[in-house]
């Protein structure tokens, strides 16, 4: 009885740890406001930390930048200031100018729950743009340069 008992409990622990210790990515973050020359980007979903990086939905930043933007079942295209910017949604990896956009595979594009959801700083750098934090009101604010960028 008490082996099984111990069985029991043992089988119980390690499914716990199983649940609460492998990767997730729904760990969502909050507080942290994102602005684009100085207005306050609204998301349809909370970004999401994974490994320390905040992602963000890919759609959203791609309107709110005023970018022309495509979607599919397979793909996500954006074009701004003479730049492309696209997302093969199967393969988790950017594409800019025709070029692949070579990433460390922590901020490869995540898809949760049906949503595109990709490391912010890489929109930013494909599309010419600059960017700061101010610490003071926890937040990433996003200007836009206007500079093609040749890759």
């Amino acid at each position: 009885m008490k082996t099984r008992f111990i069985k029991t409990l043992a089988a119980v622990l390690a499914m716990l740890l199983i649940i609460f210790a492998s990767p997730t990515y729904t760990a969502f973050a909050n507080g942290i406001a994102v602005l684009f020359n100085d207005t306050e980007i609204q998301f349809s979903q909370p970004p999401i930390e994974r490994h320390g990086f905040l992602f963000h939905p890919l759609e959203d930043i791609l309107e709110a930048i005023g970018a022309t933007w495509t979607a599919d079942r397979l793909n996500i295209r954006g074009e701004l200031n003479g730049n492309t910017l696209h997302v093969p949604t199967g393969n988790l990896r950017y594409n800019v100018n025709g070029a692949r956009f070579q990433v460390p595979r922590e901020l490869e594009p995540i898809i949760y729950n049906d949503v595109v959801y990709v490391y912010i700083d890489v929109i930013i750098d494909a599309f010419g743009m600059s960017s700061s934090w101010d610490g003071g009101t926890r937040s990433l604010v996003i200007t836009n340069w206007i500079t093609p960028i040749n890759r």
